[in-house]
């Protein structure tokens, strides 16, 4: 299993610099991480998507928004803005749940990758058709 160290290694080898931490994905983060990055708490998953929206615009660079499987239904209303604007933002599932259909959420993203099973990711297919509206 990949390790938060590695998914933070590829943030900052994407450049970037800013978490958007939603709800109790604050669990998450070890000291080391809170110090590697700057960071905001969000305690509504909803918020914390449109949080990121709206940092992505004033910072004018991708932030990353980390969220726990259990909520990330609740990330579809901001994300499908974030497609509609094309904003940068990452999208950072830190556990899993396989009960979940993400192919609601896949017409949201450009790019997924799955780092669940090595420290490589594969890339996963998607359809980059946009949202339904």
């Amino acid at each position: 299993m990949v390790t938060l160290d590695r998914i933070l290694d590829v943030l900052e080898s994407l450049g970037i610099k800013e978490l958007i931490v939603a709800d109790t994905a604050i669990d998450f983060l070890g000291e080391k991480q809170k110090e590697s990055f700057k960071y905001s708490f969000i305690a509504d998953v909803r918020s914390a998507g449109f949080f990121a929206l709206g940092k992505t615009q004033t910072l004018q660079q991708g932030v990353a928004l980390l969220v726990e499987s259990k909520y990330i239904s609740h990330l579809y209303t901001s994300m499908v803005e974030i497609w509609f604007q094309q904003m940068p933002v990452v999208v950072i599932v830190l556990d899993t749940n396989d009960d979940f259909d993400y192919s609601l959420l896949h017409r949201c993203v450009r790019q997924a990758k799955d780092y669940r099973d090595s420290e490589d990711y594969k890339e996963l297919t998607i359809a980059d058709n946009g949202p339904t509206l």
